[in-house]
């Protein structure tokens, strides 16, 4: 099991701070511009270690986020509406 917290500082604001609680683990922090998270709701974005594209074109519920490493990848479902509000 994964929980994860999204944040950020108000003296970066462009910048999302995902943290992911891994049961038995290591905590995890991802810095994810908000421009990228912003896009990827609606159309596939980033390149490298973050990606993020919409699950399906025609709806609006949830998206795909990536997250790679050198040691393995992870792909998060995210759900679109409080995520966008958020944003």
């Amino acid at each position: 099991m994964i929980r994860a917290e999204f944040g950020f500082d108000p003296a970066a604001p462009l910048v999302v701070s995902l943290v992911l609680f891994v049961e038995g683990g290591p905590r995890v922090l991802w810095r994810i511009g908000r421009d990228l998270m912003q896009q990827g709701l609606r159309s596939a974005d980033g390149l490298g270690d973050v990606q993020m594209w919409p699950a399906r074109a025609d709806e609006e519920g949830t998206a795909w986020l990536q997250l790679a490493s050198r040691d393995m990848a992870a792909l998060f479902e995210l759900p679109v509406p409080p995520l966008e509000e958020w944003l």
